[in-house]
């Protein structure tokens, strides 16, 4: 890596969006280690297949393990027993999601290193590497958090959701740069400039509200600096003070199902005298989405 290319401000801003998702990473794998069986699995590869077992410290004599009891077992008084988990055992997916949070710990926290002190030898393909080695062991019970960042994303991508199957009239049909017909000219606006800035995203998305309705959201986004899911809505007409209090009640619903200003969903409005503001849209999604 070049010292050209760290004073590229297009390539600074490329590193600071690795920093904070190695940073988001690191707080992923504390709070899973926080909350993780007391046994730590190993990984046993062979040339055929693979094994997982764990290793329980147990006082001679005993049939509850010192580590059950609480007790920190010593040379003199323990000896470890391995034991070996079956693919079925309800328990395997934690103790992955342990293994792969206390590996991944330490190569973010040297990832994290390089960056804040020698960023021209900052290697993201130890990440690669490593979440490469978690799919070949675990398969499809890696953890989500544990995968490449492309890879989260296409499999974001690829999900399909139910469609909003509400008419559209001619006149209210708007096709986006990526060939949607989406049924306002706000948000055609909104999902171009999303789709421009490359981040992924859904239009008209479903969401069941906390007393079984379901209602479509504008649009999904979801960070690719951290991997947080966004959501938009667009009021128009907020000049109509019926349409205006519908809307303002549609908020309070969301924030029944975890989608709260503040904190993942963005508003922006349109109504006589005050259109919907391009430039102030772009600097919300550069301070959330782009900077979250």
């Amino acid at each position: 890596m070049s010292k050209i290319m760290l004073t590229n401000p297009a390539f600074k801003d490329q590193l600071d969006k690795e920093f904070r998702y190695l940073q988001w990473l690191e707080e992923t794998c504390r709070n899973i280690l926080a909350a993780a069986p007391s046994a730590a699995m190993h990984v046993h590869r062979r040339k055929t297949r693979i094994s997982f077992s764990l290793e329980r410290a147990t006082a001679p004599g005993s049939h509850m393990s010192t580590a059950e009891k609480g007790v920190s077992p010593s040379h003199s008084d323990a000896y470890f027993k391995t034991q070996y988990l079956k693919k079925s055992d309800p328990m395997l997916s934690e103790y992955i999601k342990a293994y792969c949070a206390k590996k991944t710990l330490s190569v973010v926290r040297k990832c994290l290193s390089q960056l804040k002190h020698h960023a021209d030898q900052y290697d993201p393909e130890l990440l690669n590497a490593l979440f490469d080695q978690f799919k070949r062991d675990f398969g499809q019970l890696t953890p989500a958090a544990f995968s490449s960042k492309s890879l989260i994303i296409q499999r974001w991508e690829s999900k399909t959701h139910k469609p909003n199957t509400r008419p559209v009239e001619d006149n209210y049909q708007f096709r986006t740069d990526r060939g949607e017909i989406v049924r306002s000219k706000n948000e055609c606006i909104a999902s171009n400039i999303v789709y421009r800035w490359q981040i992924p995203y859904k239009n008209e998305y479903p969401v069941t509200l906390a007393d079984g309705r379901e209602i479509f959201i504008d649009l999904k986004m979801l960070s690719p600096v951290n991997l947080k899911e966004y959501y938009l809505e667009i009021f128009g007409r907020m000049d109509d003070p019926k349409y205006a209090k519908k809307n303002f009640a549609r908020i309070n619903d969301l924030a029944e199902v975890g989608i709260t200003l503040g904190h993942n969903l963005l508003v922006a409005f349109d109504y006589p005298g005050a259109p919907f503001d391009t430039a102030a849209f772009r600097k919300m999604l550069e301070s959330t989405v782009m900077h979250p």
